[in-house]
């Protein structure tokens, strides 16, 4: 946190578990969406290389990382 000319400030604050694990799970719903997004636009060959300057290697690897996203989703529940 930054309040003004460049000081910053810390500040500690304690969440209950459930509410952790929704943080967690909106972000990481964020970040696959994130990936899926990257991958049709480097499909349609819009896009510069994410993992790899191969176009088709980088393919493979964003589809890896979405299915990992995707696996992580469903042990906190959520079906994508």
């Amino acid at each position: 946190m930054t309040i003004g000319y460049g000081k910053k400030a810390k500040m500690k604050i304690e969440i209950e578990a459930d509410l952790s694990d929704e943080l967690v799970a909106i972000d990481l719903q964020r970040v696959l969406a994130s990936l899926q997004q990257d991958y049709k636009t480097r499909k349609a060959g819009k896009w510069m290389a994410i993992f790899h300057t191969d176009k088709n290697e980088d393919l493979v690897e964003l589809k890896r990382h979405i299915e990992a996203f995707k696996l992580v989703l469903r042990y906190y529940g959520i079906k994508s």
